[in-house]
């Protein structure tokens, strides 16, 4: 299983790493603010809650870390 892995303040966010809307990787992707974007077509998601702040349906899992 693909995970993506983002540090921010002093905690870890650990998610499921492909894309929710096109599968990319999103270990290939980048941070912008508080979102972790696709780098295949600039999804970007929340890294604190991995809820996509384009679509609210979309989301990555979110493991506890």
């Amino acid at each position: 299983m693909d995970l993506v892995y983002v540090r921010y303040d002093e905690q870890v966010s650990v998610m499921f790493g492909h894309c929710a809307h096109r599968s990319a990787l999103m270990s290939d992707g980048s941070i912008d603010g508080n979102n972790l974007i696709c780098g295949v077509h600039g999804w970007g998601y929340l890294y604190s809650t991995g809820v996509s702040e384009y679509n609210s349906s979309e989301r990555l899992h979110k493991f506890s870390s």
